[in-house]
């Protein structure tokens, strides 16, 4: 029998060194990419802001802190004058004492009151007159009714009926008395004396004196002519 000759091993070859491949730098992490900046967003237009209200006023209190009382004075005043102080007293004079009443915050009474008390002083006052007048020696006590006659006739003489001046005199005379106040009777009975002692010329006796414009016997001069 053949015997197979033993395989003689090949001899080891050593392993070609194999050049390494270059060493490769680690690679730079690259930048972050920036962040995208957002869109400016847009501001929506403020709301118009209202102008603050304005407070009440504040009411007024008094030093106690209590509310002042609500005034007294009414829209329209309603005086009463008696019939006897109606000579005393006139429209005016009604306006003036509403003026003041209002001013004071009077009410209607206290108004009222105020003109009362008004009308009894100028009433006492005329009372006052009328008796110095009749205790009066030379125009009072048993001269009385002269001297109303005389002072009577003196008015009518010159403010007579038909007068446009007349009542408004008449009425002055007559306010608070005027008209017996001692120094105005005597006055106006004096001016009537002189005037009842005219007489026209001629006339039974023959003679006569001629009579005089008012305006000499109260200012001791004749009137101005006639302007022709």
């Amino acid at each position: 029998m053949t015997t197979a000759a033993a395989a003689v091993p090949a001899p080891e070859v050593p392993p070609t060194a194999t050049a390494a491949p270059p060493a490769v730098p680690p690679a730079v992490p690259a930048a972050p990419a920036a962040a995208a900046t957002p869109a400016p967003v847009a501001t929506p237009p403020a709301a118009a802001t209202p102008p603050p209200a304005t407070p009440p006023a504040a009411e007024p209190v008094s030093k106690d802190g209590t509310p002042p009382a609500a005034p007294k004075a009414p829209a329209k005043y309603a005086l009463v004058v008696s019939a006897k102080g109606q000579a005393h007293v006139s429209a005016r004079d009604l306006q003036r004492l509403e003026d003041i009443a209002r001013a004071a915050d009077w009410s209607n009474e206290d108004a009222q009151q105020a003109l009362d008390e008004h009308l009894a002083i100028i009433e006492a006052q005329a009372a006052e007159f009328r008796a110095a007048l009749v205790a009066d020696r030379d125009y009072g006590g048993d001269k009385l009714a002269d001297t109303d006659r005389l002072a009577r006739l003196a008015i009518d003489r010159i403010r007579p009926v038909g007068h446009p001046r007349r009542d408004a005199f008449l009425a002055t005379l007559n306010r608070g008395g005027a008209v017996d106040n001692i120094e105005i009777a005597s006055a106006l009975a004096d001016l009537g004396r002189q005037m009842a002692e005219d007489r026209p010329v001629g006339g039974s006796g023959g003679g006569g004196s001629i009579p005089r414009d008012p305006a000499e016997v109260l200012y001791g001069k004749p009137a101005d002519p006639p302007t022709p």
